[in-house]
């Protein structure tokens, strides 16, 4: 996975027509968006509930990629061990379709990080961003797809409310848990958002990117005109 171009060239981001685009392309990478909503969804299904599980795991199996280049863009903490997903899974999947999601994962984040934490936007960044998105529903759509083949989703699904594949109960459900992070934080209990990030990503089964991200766009200043 890389947005790495020839030519590349820093955008001016007094231009309306970048500014526009760039507000647009960081709306649907947003952390608290619906399709990372729906990206969860995918594991809300599988009855894999913890989000620090998941999170290691995508990135082990990304690494271990032909596509995984090192570099320090690709801001994920800590060194992971393989962790078989299928063996948290309530419906087994193939290996490919965790994959899949792995790439959809870390390109989400890299898109994220282009857009909202580097110190310049490039044009290369940007047609990364943009070119993203129909891969990244695809692979969605293939995964979506692959489970409601299986005979344990038809099981499942039954027993629940159809209305709940959109993933806008995830939102719902992290609610309070922000809302007792963000009180913390106020009160002066952390010096960084990761210090913070770990305290509580054990506790609630999240990523520590996932606070990080939470705490940066409740409290960090926005970028000036974007």
């Amino acid at each position: 996975m890389s947005n790495r171009y020839d030519n590349d060239t820093i955008l001016d981001l007094s231009d309306e027509v970048n500014a526009n685009m760039i507000l647009d392309l960081r709306s649907f990478y947003d952390v608290n968006g619906t399709l990372l909503n729906r990206f969860f969804r995918v594991f809300e299904i599988l009855g894999i509930d913890d989000e620090s599980l998941v999170h290691k795991a995508l990135l082990d199996i990304y690494k271990n990629s032909p596509s995984y280049i090192g570099n320090a863009e690709n801001d994920f903490d800590g060194d992971t061990n393989p962790i078989d997903l299928n063996e948290y899974s309530k419906i087994k999947i193939e290996t490919y379709f965790y994959e899949r999601l792995a790439d959809v994962y870390t390109t989400f984040f890299a898109c994220y990080y282009y857009l909202n934490e580097a110190p310049q936007i490039t044009s290369g960044d940007l047609l990364f961003a943009i070119e993203s998105i129909d891969l990244i529903y695809a692979d969605l759509g293939r995964v979506y797809a692959h489970i409601m083949e299986k005979d344990t989703f038809i099981e499942k699904i039954s027993k629940h409310n159809i209305h709940s594949l959109g993933g806008e109960g995830r939102a719902k459900k992290y609610s309070n848990i922000k809302n007792e992070i963000f009180k913390e934080w106020k009160l002066g209990a952390f010096h960084t958002y990761a210090e913070c990030a770990r305290r509580y990503s054990e506790r609630h089964k999240l990523s520590t990117k996932t606070i990080e991200n939470w705490l940066s766009k409740e409290f960090s200043k926005t970028k000036e005109n974007v």
